[in-house]
């Protein structure tokens, strides 16, 4: 096995393999020497659009609605932005999910069904995403009818492995951790091991110790204003992102956390810092599209990749070669899987 961060080399020889490949689960048994079928997945594309006329009519709620093909569509805020999709497309190779020009007609037209006086066009675009849903594999002819259950597919030892593969099919953010406990119980059981530790009833983040009521949040808020140099709105702005784990921000960067990013609203110098400090960042896609939401809210200017970059350097020690070559690596995906180029989308 190869370290892509370190670039060493690491011989294992395991007891259990867990196959959390998503959609790409086949390709990775295939390198196990198992050919599986157990994927069929399908495509999902979202636009996101910088449309004030359209986000005022939607107000701070959620479209949630059956296009006339029978498939569910959303139309959502995000922000001031307008995240609308999704398409439900089946495709034979993950690497390839990049929205397309008919999935953009089509989400143009769903926007068409509910609000027929508002124009959408292509310079309304700020990002794209699309995303496969790793959905067993199925022959059916509507995709919306392949089960999004999940299901642990189970792959034996045999001549070309001592080990087992555990294929996990399926599953979702809604139902994640309990597909996890599941997973981990099999796990367990094939080692011999009893769970010592349950993740019912844990709280994720900073649901930990979160005030109960709107009194006691608003208590709990006037306690960080007496102890931490920060203004009402910034305070309350960061603890709607990062809930009760503001005060490990605060008590990291201090008054960074109220110095905004060039040109950038949306987040400080303090929580860049305390996202490259806490959240496992390795490459500025990382912070760009996975630990922010800067990405999907097209705000990926050259001038902001420049001063994350910089930010990036003086954390994480990157020296100039290597923040050159993490711009040039955001602005090919930007281009690749979005189709975002210097900020504005392109069409082909």
């Amino acid at each position: 096995m190869k370290d892509l961060v370190l670039g060493s080399e690491i011989n294992i020889q395991p007891r259990v393999v867990v196959n959390a490949g998503g959609p790409w689960i086949d390709q990775v048994n295939r390198e196990l020497c198992a050919e599986t079928r157990y994927i069929g997945g399908t495509k999902g594309s979202h636009v996101v659009l910088d449309h004030p006329e359209l986000r005022k009519a939607i107000g701070d709620h959620e479209f949630f609605f059956e296009n006339k093909d029978g498939w569910i569509v959303l139309i959502y805020p995000l922000v001031d932005k307008v995240p609308v999709g999704t398409s439900d497309l089946k495709i034979d190779n993950p690497d390839d999910a990049v929205i397309t020009d008919e999935e953009i007609k089509y989400i143009f037209d769903l926007i068409g069904r509910v609000f027929p006086d508002i124009t959408v066009d292509l310079s309304q675009i700020v990002y794209t995403f699309s995303g496969v849903r790793p959905l067993p594999y199925s022959d059916v002819s509507f995709t919306g009818q392949i089960s999004r259950d999940h299901k642990v597919e189970v792959l034996e030892c045999d001549r070309e492995r001592s080990y087992p593969v555990l294929s996990l099919v399926g599953g979702k953010w809604t139902t994640f951790r309990s597909f996890a406990e599941k997973a981990t119980d099999l796990v367990l059981a094939r080692l011999g091991q009893a769970r010592r530790l349950s993740t019912a009833g844990v709280k994720i983040g900073g649901g930990h110790d979160y005030p109960a009521t709107d009194a006691e949040k608003r208590k709990w808020l006037e306690n960080l204003l007496s102890d931490y140099p920060i203004e009402r709105d910034r305070l309350e702005t960061l603890f709607s992102q990062y809930d009760t784990k503001v005060v490990d921000l605060l008590d990291m960067v201090g008054g960074k956390a109220s110095i905004m990013v060039y040109q950038l609203p949306s987040i400080s110098v303090g929580e860049v810092e305390y996202l490259l400090r806490t959240e496992d960042v390795v490459h500025l896609d990382d912070l760009v599209f996975r630990r922010t939401m800067l990405g999907k809210l097209g705000q990926i200017t050259p001038e902001v990749l420049q001063a994350l970059a910089v930010i990036c350097a003086d954390t994480l020690g990157w020296d100039e070669e290597t923040q050159l070559k993490e711009i040039e690596q955001i602005n090919e995906i930007l281009r690749a899987n979005h189709r975002i180029v210097n900020s504005r989308f392109i069409s082909n």
